[in-house]
């Protein structure tokens, strides 16, 4: 009996992997994290271009007369380039009501959030430990929004939304 539940346990999942995909919502198996890092939204409400300037509150390392670079200390430290992009970003004042929506919370939205995200702790064991990283949730193919693996896979999702 065992290799029969297994097989149907198998052709369930693979009927389930069919009508997500129909669905648009795939569980992508390797998701590379630089390609995310190169989608950002440079235009804050404004076309102007960023301004490079030196970091107010670096340390200047010193330079010998060889033209070499002398540490201050020998600590291993973590380093920044003094140098940095600044984008200004326009007021909140001038912000549309569409962006202010977008950007914003009301209390609806902040209480069904923290209803999904409470549902999603105890999914997962109510350890921080054993919480899903982005990579390990399932994502909708038109929105490329993440989907706890619990609203797709779990009984106990349909009967909470029906």
């Amino acid at each position: 009996m065992p290799a029969i539940d297994h097989k149907k346990e198998s052709r369930d999942g693979l009927i389930r992997a069919r009508l997500l995909h129909t669905l648009g919502i795939q569980k992508p198996a390797n998701r590379d994290p630089e390609k995310r890092e190169h989608i950002s939204v440079n235009n804050l409400l404004s076309n102007d271009a960023p301004i490079r300037r030196r970091l107010n509150d670096s340390k200047e390392e010193h330079n010998n007369k060889k033209g070499h670079v002398r540490r201050l200390s020998r600590k291993r430290l973590v380093r920044f380039n003094s140098i940095v992009k600044e984008k200004p970003i326009a007021s909140h004042k001038r912000y549309t009501e569409r962006i202010k929506r977008t950007m914003w919370s009301d209390t609806d939205e902040i209480r069904e959030n923290a209803y999904r995200n409470q549902i999603e702790y105890q999914a997962e064991g109510m350890q921080w430990e054993s919480v899903l990283e982005d990579d390990e949730m399932y994502m909708d193919a038109k929105t490329g929004e993440l989907i706890h693996p619990f609203w797709v896979e779990s009984e106990d999702a349909k009967i909470l939304f029906s």
